[in-house]
């Protein structure tokens, strides 16, 4: 009887460290370990390289001039951030919110713009 209490309750510790490790890996925030530019005369491309691809949201404002991309739970690891500037692009800045990083993009005019995502390694980009 005590045997099968002791196996019974280590078990159940066990299970409960393993749920508390899976638990602790899932919150562990992403990277933001670098940002790239390209232009052209056909369009802008900024890539944000990640230690892995977070949940994002893209968001524009009324006047379509600036675009703003969270990325949930993640942090900004980068050493230098590249000065991104274009015909079409004004700026670019980064901000911490909560658990966040916010990327403010701000346009010089309104314009047509698409974000997608790669793997292998992980990155998000906006034409």
């Amino acid at each position: 009887m005590k045997s099968c209490f002791r196996s019974m309750a280590f078990l159940t510790f066990l299970l409960v460290f393993v749920c508390q490790a899976a638990v602790l890996a899932a919150a562990r925030p992403v990277s933001m370990t670098g940002m790239r530019y390209h232009g052209n005369d056909a369009k802008d491309r900024i890539v944000f390289d990640l230690s892995a691809v977070p949940q994002y949201t893209v968001k524009e404002a009324d006047d379509g001039k600036t675009i703003t991309i969270e990325f949930a739970n993640t942090a900004n690891s980068m050493k230098l951030k590249p000065a991104v500037a274009s015909e079409a692009i004004a700026s670019v800045s980064m901000q911490s919110v909560g658990q966040n990083l916010q990327v403010i993009i701000s346009l010089k005019t309104p314009m047509d713009y698409k974000v997608q995502q790669l793997s292998n390694p992980s990155r998000i980009f906006i034409d």
